[in-house]
């Protein structure tokens, strides 16, 4: 990212931020959020820190005026709001998923989405393959999927409110916030069966900052792995890892359950067993196209024939695979 900033003055919005995250943590906005208390698995943001953050880009709007902020900052701030007051859903995304739907690319013909999402929170492994071009690394995304003409009610935030606009056609959007309190945020029209990933995209809060190419095709490649979430969600409800329950104190006991006893397990979108694909290659035996270097061999989606005659058609996932690891 091209920005108007010296590092001595990123270090000070940075510190602002935190200082707004600590504050943030005395409102009701983040005693709410706790009450879902989960577990912390490794490898993720705590859920407190998530927390605390989405507490944070509330109470900050709250303070400044929804009047003031501009069009990204309202993207963030109406699908955080809408997300705290609804109590919407947590997913947390199995590392080798999310590596294996980062490498594979949408289907030519994508199906209708459905909304089996319409807002809620990803919450992402924290690998070095996800970082941005600048080394920022996503550790939970926002979406809302928007359906066309769909009226979403507005959400108080301080003394003012923020609602989503309302859109001729579906809307995919998705946000997150940055360590400078900034964000980015994009909104994509699903247009029949394909992504219109360039019109109203806005990836960052500071209208001066110059996005670069490197960046936008990042954001293009976060839409995608959003979507081929929700798609999982929609075709594939058997990669959703069902928590089971935490343990309790037994019916027999008197005692109550503790803190820890009461956290609630994070809901996966794949499985534990889930592993990437590999396959060696011989250079020798496999002529001189063969690549001794690691590298990817795309998945992609494809519609294949399935009922009597094979009339109907089954959305499958061709999973990657990685060669020469």
């Amino acid at each position: 990212m091209t920005t108007p900033y010296t590092d001595a003055e990123l270090d000070k919005l940075q510190e602002r931020w935190q200082a707004i995250i600590q504050q943030s943590k005395k409102t009701q906005i983040y005693k709410n959020l706790l009450k879902r208390r989960f577990r912390n698995p490794h490898g993720f943001i705590p859920w407190e820190q998530c927390a605390s953050e989405l507490a944070a880009v509330i109470n900050n709007v709250a303070s400044i005026g929804v009047d003031s902020i501009d069009h990204t900052a309202k993207t963030l701030v109406s699908i955080t709001a809408r997300f705290c007051s609804l109590q919407a859903p947590v997913y947390w995304l199995r590392p080798a998923l999310a590596e294996a739907l980062w490498n594979s690319d949408l289907p030519a013909q994508l199906p209708a989405l459905e909304q089996v999402l319409p807002v809620g929170v990803l919450i992402l492994p924290d690998v070095p393959w996800s970082q941005d071009p600048d080394g920022f690394q996503p550790r939970y995304v926002l979406v809302q999927h928007l359906m066309a003409n769909e009226h979403v009610g507005r959400v108080p935030v301080g003394d003012g409110t923020v609602s989503p606009s309302v859109t001729t056609k579906d809307l995919l959007m998705w946000t997150m916030p940055l360590p400078t309190g900034g964000a980015y945020a994009k909104n994509s029209v699903l247009l029949g069966d394909w992504i219109d990933t360039e019109t109203d995209s806005n990836e960052w809060l500071e209208s001066t900052n110059v996005i670069t190419e490197k960046e936008h095709d990042w954001s293009n490649r976060i839409t995608r792995l959003v979507y081929q979430s929700l798609l999982l969600l929609q075709l594939k409800s058997d990669w959703i890892d069902i928590p089971t329950p935490t343990a309790t104190a037994t019916t027999t006991s008197k005692r109550k359950p503790t803190k820890k006893e009461r956290m609630l397990n994070p809901r996966w979108i794949g499985a534990e067993t889930f592993r990437v694909k590999t396959t060696t290659t011989n250079p020798a035996s496999s002529g001189a196209h063969a690549s001794p270097t690691a590298h990817w061999r795309r998945g992609h989606w494809r519609r294949t024939p399935v009922g009597e005659g094979g009339k109907d058609r089954k959305l499958s996932w061709i999973q990657p695979t990685l060669v020469n690891p």
